[in-house]
């Protein structure tokens, strides 16, 4: 652009008429304000009212919608005294109601408490900020091309932006720690050779495919006397994906806290240990709940029916005997297909050492044991984020080599 043309730009700017001023919100390092306007009856004037506090600075990141079609705003912020950075996705249809505030209060954000100020807060919330779309979902796994696990981390690139609405009750179990390199040359190298460790690993492992070529949930009963092996060998596939003791569910669960968990960990392992805590008809019912893979209806609130759940998982399961007769001893028989979706397998490998067939070079089984238990408390996690993030990569050609 020449001089002459920036000159003409300055004097076209200076014959145009003065902003108007009209209310407005302003973020800063202090918080959220909203800065209103008065008039001067006598002059028309228009001049700003000092600004009002509305609450601790918050970022408004972007809208979503889940699979029902509800409408949400993305909001993030620092909770006050530990600093920690929350991230939540807020119903449209809440934003201005009791339980919106309390949600942003009970996650360290400070609020103001008059109502004019809560009232100018809930239509920044509705009207202010980024509207880049988000799918908002309440599963793990598989959406758009990325795979979410159950604590809301997304391993991949989505081809839409996702955010995780789940269960995360158990976000701290999937924590990484460690190595791809340093699990196998630790868990793997110690696993080798023993069958029942292995299968767990192949569970793992397998879980995120199951959807690649149209499977159905399933899984594993490993059963046997305390102490023979069954619980290491269900840790060593539970570190595929984080802290196994973090992740063990218990049979004897509602029937909401089980389809929550299932749903959190859709496309992956589900871990769940002692079946005999719990009681022949509650696992039963937890059973057939978890294998038919979708949640209890229930309706909503403004009418008609809420989006059930749904979820696809590979079960491995601990006890002291085996589904049928457990259940048996209960009086109960087990229902059709349970046998099949859920396979009892003996944790002892018939080699007089109880789960394991190969030792490595320690003295027994309970040496071998110990120490798979320690490698998987220092390796856990990463295994699994390598996995998923490759097949994430390559998931066309991994669904047609699969089918």
């Amino acid at each position: 652009m020449s001089r002459r043309d920036d000159e003409q730009v300055l004097r076209m700017a200076a014959d145009l008429p003065p902003d108007v001023l009209g209310p407005r919100f302003d973020v800063n390092d202090q918080g959220v304000f909203f800065i209103g306007t008065k008039v001067d009856v006598q002059t028309g004037a228009v001049t700003e009212m000092p600004p009002m506090w509305l609450c601790d600075r918050m970022e408004i990141i972007g809208r979503g919608t889940d699979e029902s079609g509800e409408h949400y705003r993305i909001v993030s912020w620092k909770s006050r005294g530990n600093r920690v950075t929350q991230t939540k996705a807020i119903p449209l249809g809440q934003i201005g109601e009791r339980n919106s505030w309390a949600l942003l209060r009970a996650h360290g954000l400070a609020l103001a408490t008059n109502r004019r100020a809560l009232e100018q807060l809930a239509a920044w919330l509705q009207t202010g900020g980024s509207d880049t779309m988000h799918h908002v979902t309440e599963r793990g796994g598989w959406i758009h091309g990325a795979y979410v696990l159950p604590s809301g981390e997304i391993i991949g690139t989505p081809e839409l932006p996702v955010f995780y609405l789940g269960d995360q009750s158990h976000a701290a179990a999937y924590k990484e720690q460690g190595t791809p390199e340093a699990w196998r040359d630790t868990v793997a190298q110690l696993a080798r050779g023993n069958s029942r460790p292995m299968l767990a690993i192949g569970a793992a492992l397998a879980a995120p495919l199951l959807g690649l070529v149209g499977l159905e949930s399933g899984g594993f009963h490993l059963y046997g006397p305390s102490g023979c092996g069954k619980t290491t060998s269900a840790n060593v596939g539970a570190s595929v994906w984080g802290l196994p003791r973090e992740q063990m569910l218990n049979w004897d669960a509602t029937a909401i806290a089980l389809a929550n968990a299932a749903a959190a960990r859709n496309d992956g392992l589900m871990l769940l240990d002692e079946m005999g805590q719990g009681s022949p008809e509650a696992v039963s019912m937890a059973a057939y709940r978890l294998f038919n893979g979708t949640g209890k209806m229930q309706g909503a609130k403004e009418g008609g029916n809420r989006d059930m759940l749904r979820w696809r998982v590979l079960v491995l399961s601990t006890g002291e005997i085996d589904l049928a007769a457990f259940m048996q001893g209960g009086g109960k028989r087990t229902r059709a297909g349970q046998e099949v979706r859920l396979a009892s397998l003996p944790a002892d490998a018939g080699k007089g050492m109880g789960a394991f067939e190969c030792l490595h070079g320690h003295e027994g089984s309970n040496d071998l044991a110990k120490a798979l238990d320690k490698a998987v408390a220092a390796q856990h996690g990463s295994v699994g984020r390598a996995f998923v993030a490759y097949v994430a990569e390559h998931l066309e050609s991994i669904k047609e080599r699969l089918t």
